[in-house]
């Protein structure tokens, strides 16, 4: 059960990380064009730093929810 909830906030940490490096940058990249290489890199990192925090509030969020029901 852990696995399948943190592959799912890790996948959506890495999305969101991406996407919002990228839209940080959206005016910079407007006034001057960056190369295809750096976009890229600014995206991957973006997506790392995003899934390495969604993994950990995952990590989180799984050890505050009670998992063994009381008989």
């Amino acid at each position: 059960m852990l696995f399948n909830l943190l592959w799912r906030f890790a996948v959506i940490g890495f999305l969101l990380g991406g996407g919002v490096i990228n839209f940080i940058f959206w005016k910079k990249d407007n006034e001057n064009k960056p190369e295809r290489t750096q976009v890229l890199g600014r995206t991957l990192l973006g997506g790392f730093i995003g899934l390495v925090v969604f993994v950990i509030a995952g990590i989180v969020f799984y050890m505050s929810v009670p998992h063994h029901p009381v008989h």
